[in-house]
């Protein structure tokens, strides 16, 4: 009996272990995913920014050629 009460114990120790080594991998993982998502965003914002100077540039050639 102690020899069974012992082992239940390592094993929640062991469970109790594993989920505190899961908690930061899961937190750096969900900092990572809003990081790239956050890089997505700035990434679709230069475009844009780069698509609205590029029409700029076309209407100022645009003006001067005509």
């Amino acid at each position: 009996s102690m020899v069974d009460k012992t082992s239940s114990d390592s094993k929640t120790f062991f469970t109790k272990e594993i989920f505190s080594l899961i908690e930061p991998i899961k937190k750096l993982l969900i900092e990572i995913d809003l990081s790239e998502s956050t890089v997505i965003i700035f990434l679709n914002e230069a475009k844009l920014l780069c698509d609205v100077r590029l029409k700029l540039f076309e209407n100022i050639i645009n003006f001067y050629e005509n």
